[in-house]
């Protein structure tokens, strides 16, 4: 955010934290109109961008701890005397298996793209 001023670096805060642009606009202390203004500047796009994957990486990396800590209540409930409680575990251990499996493959091909697509800026930039 070396490039932003005091407003536009409080503007990023701002953004993360509260539902509307409206309302964070309000609490930097511009109008909404510059906001949006400000989201065309790419400094502002990428310091906002930046500010909001650490907060999704740091939000993932608490998840990622629950997940664990859930996986082994729905192990404990496989071992249930209750049919219908096993099935429910069983279930629901299948579908955490499904949706993870389905974003590793995501990133997976998310990751190949790019190795894809750097190669060919590179070859294009070697022509030029």
């Amino acid at each position: 955010m070396g490039n932003l001023n005091t407003n536009q670096t409080r503007a990023v805060a701002a953004i993360l934290e509260h539902p509307t642009l409206e309302a964070a606009a309000e609490s930097t202390g511009v109008t909404s109109r510059t906001l949006r203004n400000w989201l065309k500047e790419d400094d502002f796009a990428r310091a906002l961008d930046d500010a909001q994957m650490q907060m999704l990486q740091s939000h993932l990396g608490r998840l990622s701890g629950l997940l664990q800590k859930s996986a082994a209540v729905y192990e404990q409930l496989l071992n249930s005397d209750e049919d219908a409680i096993r099935l429910r575990s069983a279930d629901s251990i299948n579908r955490m298996f499904d949706m993870l499996t389905a974003r590793r493959l995501a990133v997976r091909e998310m990751n190949e793209f790019e190795e894809r697509l750097k190669a060919l800026e590179a070859a294009y930039n070697g022509q030029t």
